[in-house]
């Protein structure tokens, strides 16, 4: 029995659809993470440079179609109003809260600064001033906690601080068309374009808040470790 043969498809500026998988099959992302070292390495990876996650404040993950039909008026002023308040919401949803953090992201950057001359200042004393093996090993321990804290500190904070995912922004062409609308047309136009990139960019926005509030916790992982570490130099110092 022969097949059809398939019909051109009529869709058009969409992507090919990826191929049906059978329910066993193995994709190559699989089989190039089957042994442990790459899993490790993976995994490792992940928990450093995490991938965004949608915002579950986001609501305008619409359509530009969709958001035209469902903000469309013909009267200027309310035009106005809609284009007023799609601006203070990307405001709030992303550009408040993106500069927000990256504001209190520059001030943990320093952290980076003090773990260096903080290891360096430490490894010099466990070389030429602590001796015996367990006392090495319990400074070391500390030393090690409280460094690689700060450090970690200010790679959340260097993550929190910069721009290094896809941005979405107003699209400097539309400005060409602004002309042939009407004023009404136009201000929903702009309101929608606004509400997009904000819904876009609302995951980014969460991904830098996320990256800050983790370079706290490392900081305070330090703040913690470090009266340890002084107060074991402190009894090694009495008791030597």
């Amino acid at each position: 029995m022969t097949q059809p043969a398939p019909q051109p498809s009529t869709a058009v500026d969409s992507p090919a659809a990826p191929p049906d998988l059978p329910a066993d099959a193995e994709t190559a992302e699989e089989t190039a993470v089957s042994g442990w070292p790459a899993k490790a390495w993976n995994w490792a990876c992940h928990r450093l440079n995490p991938d965004p996650e949608l915002d579950p404040d986001n609501r305008f993950e619409f359509t530009k179609v969709e958001l035209v039909e469902r903000l469309k008026t013909d009267d200027p002023d309310i035009a106005q109003e809609i284009l007023a308040e799609a601006e203070q919401i990307a405001e709030r949803m992303v550009d408040g809260r993106a500069e927000s953090v990256e504001r209190r992201a520059a001030t943990l950057q320093s952290a980076t600064a003090i773990a260096g001359s903080f290891s360096s200042a430490g490894g010099t004393l466990l070389v030429t001033r602590i001796n015996g093996r367990p006392w090495q090993v319990v400074i070391g321990l500390l030393l090690l906690w409280v460094t690689g804290s700060l450090g970690l500190c200010g790679w959340r904070a260097t993550q929190a601080s910069s721009k290094i995912h896809p941005w979405s922004v107003l699209p400097s062409t539309a400005i060409l068309t602004r002309a042939s609308q009407t004023i009404p047309e136009s201000r929903i136009e702009r309101a929608v374009q606004v509400l997009r990139a904000a819904g876009w960019n609302a995951r980014y926005a969460r991904y830098k808040v996320t990256m800050l509030e983790r370079a706290g916790e490392h900081l305070t992982r330090a703040s913690l470790g470090l009266p340890v570490l002084i107060a074991a130099v402190a009894i090694y110092a009495l008791r030597h």
